[in-house]
């Protein structure tokens, strides 16, 4: 076994943050034994001034800082806009399932809208409220509803056979069930709690370094109002981590409007 897989093993059956404090302490002392063995054998025991190191670690820390809180807020937008746009895909699927049931009305077709506005409703009433709780997860009224749906068109399968029309009806209710599943995938797909550990792990390095000089109003006042932009970022992105819940959220519109049209024809 060589070395990438004890490294690869190790990580898998020990914790996050045993696995970051472990290289962290690593990298430390890689990177201090490095630079004093290239200090007095590459510079001969050249000495840079404190200040200088002090300032230069710090604009890189802050510069990481910022490059990470952008690249996640670009991260957390699309997977918003992801999730919006699989309530409307899942809005038409659902109009085009109705739309076939409708080319050939029959007792099974009848039942089949029933089952799809039962569907619908619980979405909308249940399962919002349950992919905004702070773990995420699908309504058990919905999977019933969906349940209730599958029978019935294996029923009429087993009783009138298969066809082309019972295919495309198959395909409708694939396609739904996908639907759901994605926007359950997308409600879950936040970031890992180890990643605003090291955030705040640089944030506060940041603020030891900044420190380092004494602070006067004017001083306080710009550091603040930096401090307090890279909170705001952070706060935009908890917001949109979670595309069902708070008062920025996906609307449920799209399917209440498939409702009301179900109701209206009815």
């Amino acid at each position: 076994m060589n070395l990438s897989d004890l490294v690869l093993r190790h990580i898998a059956s020990n914790s996050d943050i045993t696995i970051m404090a472990e290289f962290l302490a690593f990298f430390a002392v890689a990177g201090i034994s490095i630079s004093a063995l290239s200090n007095r054998f590459l510079f001969g025991s050249k000495n840079m001034d404190s200040d200088v190191l002090f300032e230069t670690v710090e604009k890189s820390i802050f510069a990481f800082l910022v490059f990470l809180l952008a690249i996640t807020l670009g991260d957390v937008r699309a997977n918003f806009s992801k999730a919006q746009d699989s309530v409307i895909n899942e809005s038409l699927e659902l109009r085009q399932y109705i739309f076939l049931l409708d080319l050939q009305p029959s007792v099974f077709t009848q039942h089949q809208k029933k089952q799809l506005e039962r569907y619908a409703k619980a979405v909308v009433a249940d399962e919002w409220s349950s992919l905004a709780q702070a773990n995420p997860m699908l309504s058990v009224e919905v999977e019933k509803a969906v349940v209730e749906l599958r029978n019935s068109v294996q029923k009429n399968v087993q009783e009138s056979g298969m066809s082309s029309y019972s295919d495309k009806i198959l395909t409708s209710l694939s396609k739904l069930e996908n639907s759901r599943l994605l926007r359950y995938q997308l409600a879950t797909a936040s970031s890992p709690r180890v990643f605003w550990l090291y955030i705040a792990v640089l944030m506060l390095l940041g603020s030891v370094l900044v420190g380092r000089t004494k602070l006067d109003g004017r001083r306080a006042g710009v550091l603040g109002a930096y401090f307090g932009a890279l909170g705001m970022v952070v706060g935009l992105i908890m917001i949109l981590d979670q595309p069902f819940r708070g008062e920025t959220s996906i609307s449920s519109e799209p399917l209440r409007r498939v409702i009301e049209q179900m109701v209206a024809a009815r």
